[in-house]
């Protein structure tokens, strides 16, 4: 095991014992409280189908969802019944653990529907100070600790997996940690490998960008004369604080039908969606963002209930009533966003929180990022390493973005990209595959700019067919 991976080891082994709380062994002493005796070898005859499957649902807190499955499937009709017979084997103490592998996977005992994942455990709960679990996630870390190999693997069950076992009871002999706290060292571990799989994976894109900056990077920029920053300032200037305090509803609202039979741009909401270069709120529900518009069809204003909090605030209110409520929560975000207040500005309120981030990053471009569904932030956030995916669901979208900016800021290779360039390296990074960032590693010295729009106009219907099925799903997100 080379030196940075065995420090990365021992800081994640201290980190888990320093953080370890009273709780966390009440839960384990309680599992093994309620399930200690369950698999003992006295025990099995009368162990129910029902009693298995509540382990492994109980149990999914510190193991994961994968025994679970596992367990499914070896309770299922007769099988039940050739399973008990199979775990009397495997809990047998008074064999060696490479003799019991031995008969377990002998044909005529039917053993191969229990999983080595799954009879690990079984017998980290008969006797955790002798076996420890080893799963498919206790596997892939002792890999990258070149601890264990699949090479090694390929030998049989009935040799690896009592080798294993005394690795690993041998390094937590070492570093004083038992064999119950060691499956939380390898959760941390995986989590920090595969966080950085996914910021090299990020870096090469970056690296692909900078080689053509200047032509790609063409309709992102934020300078001071690019088209982008022209447009933003009209609507800025022509939507400032002031006149929208004066904005009437009918100047806000999006969905007008003209005599042309087309909708009418000349508004606050449709003007917005147009500055798709900052954000785009797409999918079949976007026109619920605005909190009312005008339907289609009948050309009436329809107020969106698509949100208790809305339910509850619009019920029984006039159009003129309700975009009142609407234009003060507007004034409200660009004020807090003037003085940068990202506590009020992370409330929760009757805006939606696509058109929120839009403003912001319409209004205050070089504070926030152009990405606006919660679950496409997610998506880059959490490989990243910036939260858990349980953290994570308890923050707002202003907060991730927040989070994704202090991280833009902590990275050499990103600090000089403004967040419009930021914010569409996140969207390849999240959506794209090879095919989709040729366009990042066409060379500016060695293609046209004719060449380069010809590559552009040929894949244009592909990629506008590909994003737009991407942004109906998530409910709206960046198009390039």
């Amino acid at each position: 095991m080379s030196l940075e991976k065995n420090n990365v080891l021992k800081e994640i082994i201290k980190k888990v014992n320093d953080e370890w709380t009273e709780e966390d062994s009440q839960n384990r002493d309680n599992l093994f409280k309620k399930y200690g005796e369950l698999f003992q070898l006295e025990n099995i005859d009368s162990l129910t189908k029902q009693k298995f499957k509540q382990f492994w649902a109980d149990a999914v807190f510190h193991w994961g969802g994968g025994g679970r499955q596992n367990a499914g499937n070896i309770t299922k009709g007769e099988l039940w019944e050739i399973s008990k017979k199979n775990l009397k084997i495997i809990v047998d103490e008074s064999k060696t653990l490479s003799d019991r592998i031995k008969q377990l996977r002998n044909t005529s005992n039917q053993g191969n529907f229990i999983q080595s994942g799954t009879y690990s455990i079984i017998l980290h709960m008969v006797n955790p100070q002798k076996h420890p679990t080893i799963n498919d996630l206790t596997l892939h870390v002792l890999d990258e600790l070149k601890l264990s190999s699949k090479k090694e693997r390929q030998t049989d069950e009935f040799i690896w997996v009592p080798k294993l076992e005394n690795v690993i009871l041998k390094l937590c002999d070492e570093n004083n940690i038992d064999t119950w706290k060691i499956d939380w060292v390898w959760q941390e571990i995986s989590k920090e490998f595969t966080t950085k799989k996914h910021l090299d994976k990020l870096s090469e894109i970056i690296s692909k960008f900078r080689k053509n900056r200047e032509s790609i990077a063409a309709g992102w920029t934020l300078g001071e004369n690019s088209d982008n920053e022209k447009t933003r300032k009209e609507f800025v200037t022509k939507y400032s604080l002031d006149n929208i305090k004066k904005l009437t509803l009918e100047n806000y609202v999006e969905g007008k039908i003209n005599s042309s039979g087309e909708k009418t741009r000349n508004n606050f909401c449709s003007e917005l969606s147009d500055l798709e270069p900052y954000g785009r709120l797409g999918g079949p529900d976007g026109q619920y963002a605005w909190g009312i518009y005008i339907e289609k069809e009948s050309q009436k204003y329809h107020i969106a209930l698509d949100t208790n909090l809305r339910k509850q605030i619009f019920a029984k209110k006039s159009n003129e009533e309700v975009y009142s409520i609407i234009q003060e929560n507007i004034i409200e975000i660009i004020q807090y966003g003037q003085v940068s207040n990202f506590d009020k500005l992370s409330e929760k309120n009757i805006m939606d929180n696509r058109f929120k981030t839009k403003i912001l990053a319409v209004y205050f471009p070089n504070e926030h990022l152009m990405i606006h569904a919660k679950t496409e932030l997610e998506k880059i956030a959490v490989p990243f390493g910036l939260f858990t995916k349980k953290e994570i669901k308890k923050k707002s979208s202003i907060e991730i973005q927040q989070s994704l900016l202090k991280f833009k800021e902590s990275k050499e290779n990103l600090k000089d990209l403004n967040n419009l360039e930021y914010s569409h390296i996140l969207w390849y990074y999240s959506h794209g595959d090879e095919k989709d960032v040729k366009v990042i590693e066409l060379q500016k010295d060695t293609v046209t700019q004719t060449r380069f729009q010809s590559f552009i106009d040929e894949n244009k219907e592909k990629q506008i067919r590909k994003y737009k099925k991407v942004l109906d799903q998530s409910k709206g997100q960046i198009i390039f």
